[in-house]
């Protein structure tokens, strides 16, 4: 794991940190995710709600 703080004037404080974690590659050269379905995860809060309704929400593949 690596740290990085900056600053722009010495005793002003920081302005950025960045914290970089690294990780070795996996042996298995086959990437998949599960796909999920997002309405059966979330059903108990979109219960009745239907996309039209949501109001900024964009759907896959939506030009907006």
């Amino acid at each position: 794991m690596r740290s990085v703080e900056v600053t722009q004037v010495e005793g002003k404080g920081i302005c950025f940190t960045c914290t970089c974690s690294f990780k070795l590659p996996d042996e298995d050269v086959l990437h998949v995710q599960r796909r999920g379905d997002l309405r059966e995860k979330y059903k108990s809060v979109l219960q009745g709600v239907e996309p039209e309704q949501l109001k900024g929400a964009q759907r896959f593949g939506d030009p907006r």
